[in-house]
């Protein structure tokens, strides 16, 4: 029950923009719940998701895990992100680095190669969010989230 618990802290209220005071307050006895129930220490980072129109989201993710898993299928700031769950099958997940950002995290596959030439918007910085885990390092991390995505799934 902890764990169910726990996941559905994370993915809800640690996942949803706060952007004020206010709004912080009515959230953080939930949120120091949360954190007082976890069964483990985890290591968070903060990342900033920017969209073309300028919006910038704050999410925060366990060190370990993918970028991807910062933003729930259900999270309707980013509709239709991460249709896949993180198998690589889609590049719904696809994020755009800044330059020096991606030379400190371009560990890239060939298969993610292949997927990102298939995707709209690819800039040579561009990474499938389903393939970056988490690092501490990563903590503050800006990346933008292209206007147009594709799912390499639909036969459209």
């Amino acid at each position: 029950m902890r764990q169910i618990v726990s996941n559905l802290c994370r993915q809800f209220i640690l996942n949803t923009s706060i952007t004020n005071s206010t709004t912080a307050s009515l959230y953080s006895p939930v949120i120091n719940a949360f954190r007082f129930c976890s069964e483990k220490k985890q290591k968070w980072v903060t990342v900033i998701f920017e969209k073309s129109d300028g919006h910038r989201y704050v999410r925060k993710g366990v060190v370990g895990e993918t970028i991807q898993t910062m933003i729930p299928p259900y999270d309707s700031d980013f509709i239709g992100y991460g249709q896949c769950q993180g198998i690589q099958m889609c590049t719904t997940c696809h994020v755009i680095f800044s330059s020096e950002d991606y030379e400190k995290f371009k560990n890239l596959s060939e298969y993610e190669e292949d997927a990102l030439d298939k995707t709209i918007d690819c800039t040579k910085t561009s990474r499938l969010g389903c393939k970056i885990e988490l690092e501490p390092e990563m903590d503050g991390l800006i990346l933008k989230i292209p206007s147009r995505i594709k799912n390499l799934n639909d036969l459209s």
